[in-house]
């Protein structure tokens, strides 16, 4: 990671009151700058950054790391895909959904989604299921 010195730009700034309630080490991440920098800026702009968990108990850990299942139903691959891509957890996905998190890690091991969760979680990232004959999507999978 490279850490940034140097004069904050407006953009940082906004950053910063914006991923500052996600914690210390989410601020380090997204603005590549050293912990002391960030909690100087943030006292000076009275910007309150919530202090990072003991241990790994927000799953900060595997945020766009998840590993996706080989196995599952590809809509369900696709939700990890989608997941990493937006840098989400799979709590935070959970929590928007209505869910429980160890419910949709269940769906890459061990069990099939009910349709009207896997239609929540997919809303929650912004995406939608689309039903074709099997015929088009053939068609287009030889394209």
């Amino acid at each position: 990671m490279i850490v940034r010195t140097g004069r904050w730009t407006k953009e940082e700034i906004a950053r910063l009151r914006a991923i500052a309630p996600l914690g210390i080490v989410m601020c380090r991440q997204e603005l590549g700058r050293s912990s002391r920098s960030i909690w100087h800026k943030a006292e000076m702009l009275g910007i309150r950054v919530a202090p990072s968990p003991k241990g790994n108990h927000a799953g900060t850990r595997w945020r766009g790391r998840l590993p996706v299942p080989l196995h599952a139903h590809p809509a369900v691959r696709r939700i990890y895909v989608e997941a990493n891509r937006q840098r989400a957890t799979l709590t935070e996905i959970a929590d928007r959904a209505g869910l429980d998190r160890h419910q949709i890690s269940r769906w890459g091991h061990t069990i099939d989604p009910r349709f009207s969760d896997l239609l929540a979680v997919l809303n929650t990232l912004g995406l939608t299921l689309k039903i074709v004959r099997q015929q088009e999507e053939m068609s287009h999978a030889a394209a």
